[in-house]
């Protein structure tokens, strides 16, 4: 099953069964007012997570097997104060919110959900990171948690935790990572090995790094990329190898080919032939499913009737012949969570927040 989340508004929207094309899974939005940095992940149980911001409150949403969609949020909100910066994480049964708290001074929460509670993991607001730190939320095949945090209180540096034993430990120490202002902080993993990538803010060039169960090693120059500035990155490992989508004056994927003659083991590469998008293209993702991997953004489309810019979201893979071709037609990034039909399973999604706009249906057929 092949998730895309867009914004939430409330209006009705269409389904269709068709073999060949996008299918709603709610006839109706999942908020009250504007949503902000909604996210999606798949448990192992193929049930789709919803969460998202509204008006400073988290709110979750698993969906039934009757298709319904069901709060997992009560009477007692996730965060004390107003939350913001949100990541979304699921493993089997088990589901994972990093929130910034801001009655914590903004520091990140961590907390799980497995059965019918909500359990805080460590700590209320973690002690590495500073106030407006950079991060990001993954599990490992196990399912343990991970969160990568850039802490941009000099000199700098990116810690990535591992929750264990009760308390988030550094995974190789803190202060492993030297860096200075980041942006895009990625965190993937290839089994039990974490990969984080982040965007240096000064230089505008991206830098991947792995754990290899001893020490960080680099993956490959740190700042390989060497085209314009790089303003978004997504990250994920996928075939044996780490991918990373960017964009940069286009949007282009890049993956890691490992060739011990060289200095860092090797050399990164484009993934695929042609840009996947012009510098309109925003929000990127990457989710893999069985031995697909699938992109994802947002773009500019047609003006809508009040005359503004629409932006449709856009799905592409690779073809037989290496060139990357659209999933479907694009959606208009408005209402609904939908599947592609004929998809049976998704390994792993995260869809970053979409922009707001004007109500439109979201299904497209071919």
């Amino acid at each position: 099953m092949l998730l895309v989340a867009c914004v939430v508004g409330l209006v009705s929207s269409q389904t269709t069964h068709d073999h060949h094309a996008w299918v709603a899974l709610s006839a109706q939005g999942l908020s009250h007012s504007a949503p902000s940095e909604m996210k999606l992940a798949v448990r192992g149980d193929d049930v789709p997570i919803i969460a998202h911001i509204e008006i400073g409150t988290i709110r979750v949403f698993e969906r039934a097997t009757d298709g319904s969609w069901t709060s997992l949020v009560h009477d007692t909100p996730l965060a004390d104060g107003a939350a913001s910066r949100l990541a979304l994480a699921a493993h089997t049964d088990a589901i994972f919110v990093a929130f910034a708290d801001e009655a914590r001074t903004g520091r990140v929460t961590v907390k799980s959900r497995s059965g019918d509670a909500w359990a805080l993991l460590g700590r209320e607001g973690i002690a590495h990171g500073a106030h407006d730190a950079e991060y990001d939320l993954a599990t490992d095949a196990a399912g343990v948690p991970y969160v990568a945090i850039a802490d941009h209180t000099p000199p700098g540096r990116l810690a990535v935790l591992r929750f264990a034993e009760g308390e988030w430990r550094p995974v190789g120490g803190l202060g492993a990572i030297p860096l200075g202002a980041v942006g895009s902080v990625q965190l993937a993993f290839d089994g039990a090995m974490p990969y984080v990538s982040y965007i240096d803010k000064d230089a505008g060039r991206a830098t991947v790094w792995h754990f290899d169960g001893m020490a960080w090693h680099c993956i490959g120059e740190p700042g390989f990329t060497a085209g314009g500035p790089v303003r978004e990155l997504a990250l994920a490992f996928h075939d044996g190898r780490p991918h990373i989508a960017l964009r940069e004056e286009e949007v282009r994927m890049l993956t890691f080919v490992r060739d011990s003659y060289r200095p860092q083991g090797g050399r990164w590469v484009r993934f695929g032939i042609g840009s996947l998008a012009g510098d309109g293209a925003r929000n990127l993702l990457i989710a893999t499913r069985n031995e697909a991997l699938y992109v994802g953004y947002d773009e500019p489309h047609n003006d809508d009737d009040r005359g503004g810019p629409q932006r449709h979201i856009v799905v592409k893979t690779l073809s037989f012949a290496s060139t990357w071709r659209p999933v479907g037609r694009s959606l208009a990034a408005t209402t609904t969570v939908c599947s592609r039909a004929g998809d049976t399973k998704l390994k792993a999604a995260k869809m970053p927040s979409f922009r707001k706009d004007p109500s439109k249906d979201a299904v497209l057929p071919f």
